[in-house]
């Protein structure tokens, strides 16, 4: 259950920062379901569901969204589109790519760093690891033991260790310890 978990932490952090549908599932002849998380740079950041113009612009509808922790479903019309909110939208396979381009971000935000931060190496760490590096990102590792594929060696629950794994650069963190307490200390932390 760890490594799936590692796994799926890997998946949900890969997808925020490569801006494309995930978990698509076909609904039968033309109709689709997605998952979309909104990126930095995105045109959809800071409307309202109501304002977002999605449906007119690329035919599929907004059918629930992941925002501020809680599943809205349907959406809150006045619910307001941030950064890594997850919309859940229907629609044919072309309306799904279109919605993908037109979401997707723009200009300048789209340059942000290629790397990945892991705190902790043990089953968790490795199966994040081995998604990121097979979706092309860089990967920074730190655990309190040496061993292959570790960069830093030490506690990731303490500001030197992160700083040494280049958290202020990173695009994501992906947390793989095994003590919660620790856990919350390095988010806080990051």
């Amino acid at each position: 259950p760890h490594g799936v978990l590692g796994h799926r932490l890997a998946e949900k952090a890969v997808s925020s920062l490569t801006a494309g549908l995930i978990d698509t599932i076909d609904l039968g002849p033309g109709m689709e379901v997605g998952e979309f998380s909104v990126p930095r740079g995105s045109r959809l950041l800071g409307k309202r569901v109501r304002e977002s113009r999605v449906r007119e612009e690329t035919g599929v509808t907004i059918i629930g969204a992941w925002i501020d922790g809680e599943l809205q479903l349907p959406p809150k019309p006045d619910a307001v589109i941030r950064q890594n909110t997850v919309l859940v939208v229907s629609g044919a396979p072309e309306e799904l790519e279109a919605f993908s381009a037109f979401a997707r971000a723009v200009g300048p935000a789209t340059a942000d760093s290629n790397r990945i931060v892991i705190a902790g190496y043990g089953e968790v760490g490795q199966a994040a690891r081995a998604v990121a590096v097979e979706a092309g990102f860089e990967v920074t590792t730190i655990d309190e033991h040496d061993g292959e594929h570790v960069d830093v060696v030490g506690d990731a629950a303490t500001k030197e260790s992160l700083r040494a794994a280049g958290i202020e650069s990173a695009s994501a963190v992906i947390l793989g310890l095994p003590d919660d307490s620790d856990a919350l200390l390095a988010t806080v932390l990051a």
